[in-house]
């Protein structure tokens, strides 16, 4: 199983690979596997396009994650990620956290961070296991689906969709799913409604008439009902007469299906009035804490070295890739993983892949790391001897190096706890991360944004919705996914996606030394 960035795995194959007539030629013992860490890094990359804009607009604007940086002196946050991802990542983790607690204050009724919620109640130090759990599902969950777990919009509108339907079936008849034409059978209830006698034959329905319900005793489970006849066909002249009260099957009647209104352009409009209503201000903080709180799963899922929860973390990375305005290849690796696992590769292979990305070089509960970062640190070590050869870089002195490298490091780690010489630190620096946050409250309190104001926005991010998913296209989304699927059931080695072949700005490494850590015991970045 090989790991890396996205870059890295395309190019490593020929693109003939699947023609070649050796099993040996196609590597076909060999299955590619995105890196997690790399992906972690191109995930905050994309989250600097949605809610990150170094401009001087944004720098006056309380509350956006550039005036924060400006406001703490975060000089060593850069446009780019890569550049310095630690930092970047402190950053949206501080704004997550101080976003979760001003939402939380203005939906419990706190005042400051120290005081008692008005509009909650608390179980007291007393109060039993079970009263506590009870209060950690209600209470809190509802906080938890009202600001963390918020329902988007195409969500709401799927869900209300789907129960319309079912409750349009809770009225219908088995019939109801034949159709023919613009005809369509349903069920009748209400007395003085023209109906058409019909008559199934195989597939095909045929109409004999039509008439109107007059029976004023009828019954919602009526297996019959009492028709006036309005009209008869001529295959039917037999059955009944014009004028005549017949007593008919309630499942072989039908209205008429009506046409579908044409868009005069008032749902346009309908959308720009709902956009012009909208609180920028309370969509921009719903983003931060929806993204801040994804990159808070990946990096617990980095850490518990949890396989199957990082499958369900690919699942929404590729929605968030494939709603991007460009660059979709990682949207196209989170599909080819997800299809290799569930589909094309065996159980014992799958299971390598879903469980074998992580590593734990100390041992302990939650000091997992990715395999990529493990490597890059290697690297790093490798270059660290590797100046030291200076201009006598001779294939063989390389390999000599990096084959001690290992061992010169274990030597130097010796030498220094015999000598009593404190280890260098294997996190990187920062400020106090609670005072940050406590700060980071008082900046974002004097905005209010959960309190709703509509129309309200920030310049630098005009009409922003509540999710970047919004952008998602889910039409678009099924046809991808179904031609992609019957791409790789014939070609198991197609890696590439028919999508734009612009290159991102996060694919690759080249700045791989400025992103790992300082030494290789560091279980995140």
């Amino acid at each position: 199983i090989l790991g890396g960035n996205v870059q890295k795995v395309r190019d490593s194959w020929p693109s003939n690979r699947s023609v070649q007539p050796k099993q040996t030629e196609r590597f076909d013992h060999i299955v590619e596997n995105v890196a997690q860490w790399h992906t972690k890094q191109s995930f905050l990359g994309y989250v600097w396009e949605q809610i990150f804009r170094p401009n001087a607009v944004s720098g006056r604007e309380q509350g956006t994650l550039y005036n924060l940086r400006q406001q703490f002196r975060l000089t060593n946050v850069y446009t780019k990620v890569k550049k310095n991802y630690k930092s970047a990542e402190h950053l949206m983790l501080s704004a997550t956290k101080a976003y979760l607690c001003d939402a939380f204050m203005a939906w419990a009724g706190l005042e400051n961070l120290d005081g008692t919620p008005t509009k909650i109640c608390v179980p007291s130090s007393d109060s039993s296991e079970e009263e506590k759990k009870i209060f950690l599902d209600s209470t809190i969950g509802k906080f938890v689906d009202m600001f963390v777990l918020a329902e988007f919009d195409v969500e709401k509108k799927q869900r209300e969709e789907v129960e319309k339907r079912k409750d349009s079936g809770k009225e219908s008849t088995s019939l109801q799913q034949l159709k023919n034409g613009k005809w369509q059978l349903t069920i009748i209830i209400f007395i003085g409604q023209t109906v058409m006698m019909v008559q199934l034959v195989g597939q095909q329905m045929h109409i004999l008439g039509t008439g109107k319900i007059d029976d004023p005793a009828m019954l919602p489970d009526s297996t019959h009902i009492q028709l006036k006849v309005s009209s008869i066909s001529n295959i039917a002249t037999s059955i009944a007469s014009v004028g005549q009260l017949v007593r008919w099957p309630r499942a072989s009647l039908a209205i008429i299906k009506p046409p579908a209104e044409p868009n005069t352009g008032s749902e346009s409009e309908d959308n720009s009035s709902d956009s012009d209503n909208e609180d920028g201000v309370m969509n921009y903080a719903l983003q931060v804490i929806q993204l801040g709180v994804f990159l808070v799963q990946l990096n617990d899922t980095e850490k518990e070295g949890d396989g199957e929860r990082c499958l369900m973390n690919w699942k929404l990375l590729m929605l968030y890739f494939r709603a991007r305005k460009r660059g979709m290849k990682y949207a196209f690796e989170a599909m080819r993983l997800l299809t290799f696992t569930k589909a094309l590769l065996t159980e014992r292979q799958a299971h390598r892949v879903i469980h074998g990305q992580f590593v734990n070089t100390k041992g302990g509960v939650g000091k997992n790391m990715p395999n990529d970062l493990k490597m890059e640190t290697m690297v790093k070590n490798h270059k660290k001897v590797l100046r030291g050869l200076c201009g006598n870089k001779t294939l063989k002195a390389i390999q000599r190096a990096t084959t001690a490298t290992h061992g010169l490091k274990t030597i130097v780690e010796a030498i220094d706890q015999e000598s009593n010489v404190t280890p260098d630190s294997t996190h990187h620096t920062h400020a106090s991360t609670e005072e940050l946050v406590k700060e980071m409250v008082k900046v974002i309190q004097k905005v209010n944004p959960f309190e709703p104001c509509p129309g309200r926005q920030f310049l630098s991010f005009p009409n922003i919705p509540k999710s970047p998913l919004k952008n998602l296209n889910v039409t678009a989304l099924h046809k991808w996914l179904s031609a992609n699927k019957k791409r790789m059931g014939q070609d198991v080695f197609a890696m590439s996606d028919e999508v734009d072949s612009e290159d991102d700005s996060d694919d690759g490494q080249e700045n791989s030394e400025d992103n790992t850590t300082d030494s290789e015991e560091e279980g995140e970045i």
